[in-house]
């Protein structure tokens, strides 16, 4: 035993045994999405993964466990990836808010735009798998907190204030829905359209206030 596991450690051509792994993990991966965006996650193999990835099944089960796995660590990849993106053009962003929020749904939108499987992954594929739909669940609070602290930063408001979390849940619902609309087809306009009608509707929401601002309650 103590043989085997000694040599199975040993680096192979300039990689450790940990490096072999993430790379198999992220060929894996990488396969998933063209397989699932080609045929559909209800007809996808483990075996069509592999296939893809020119790899033995035996590394697909060591990195997933299962074939669900694979999806939602595909979902977490992809989520992963796109909150990347936007992350970085918040940083670059100009001060302004109108800009700032343009080059920041400008990113969102050409994440999913310049890949569409993405679009797939994220919004739409499996939509009858329940872990999956808990996961979308806590992407969507995420990128709603990411937006309530970029516009509580801007706007100087209290963090954790609670109009800023209502308005953030309604846009960021909202900016999903209308992607997977322009994506099919069914909204019909430019990407530079697009990114320009979001963003200002995001810069206009973002001051709306509800309730007795004066009051202790208004915060519930």
């Amino acid at each position: 035993m103590w043989a085997m596991s000694t040599t199975s450690a040993r680096p192979y051509r300039g990689q450790s045994a940990e490096e072999r792994r993430a790379a198999r993990r992220v060929a894996l991966l990488d396969a998933a999405l063209e397989v699932v965006a080609d045929k559909g996650w209800n007809s996808t193999t483990v075996r069509d993964v592999c296939q893809s990835a020119k790899l033995t099944e035996r590394y697909f089960y060591e990195a997933f466990g299962d074939r669900q796995g694979v999806l939602l660590a595909l979902f977490d990849h992809v989520a992963h990836e796109v909150t990347v993106l936007v992350l970085d053009a918040v940083k670059t962003a100009p001060e302004d808010a109108t800009e700032r929020s343009r080059a920041t749904i400008g990113a969102f939108v050409d994440a999913l735009a310049d890949d569409p499987r993405r679009m797939r992954i994220l919004i739409t594929e499996a939509p009858d798998d329940a872990a999956l739909q808990e996961r979308r669940r806590f992407a969507v609070l995420a990128f709603a907190r990411l937006l309530q602290q970029q516009a509580e930063a801007f706007y100087g408001v209290p963090g954790g204030n609670k109009d800023a979390e209502l308005t953030s849940h309604v846009l960021v619902g909202g900016f999903g829905q209308l992607l997977m609309a322009w994506q099919l087809g069914d909204v019909e306009v430019s990407r530079e359209r697009l990114v320009d009608h979001v963003s200002k509707l995001f810069v206009a929401a973002a001051p709306v206030r509800s309730g007795d601002q004066s009051s202790s309650t208004a915060a519930r």
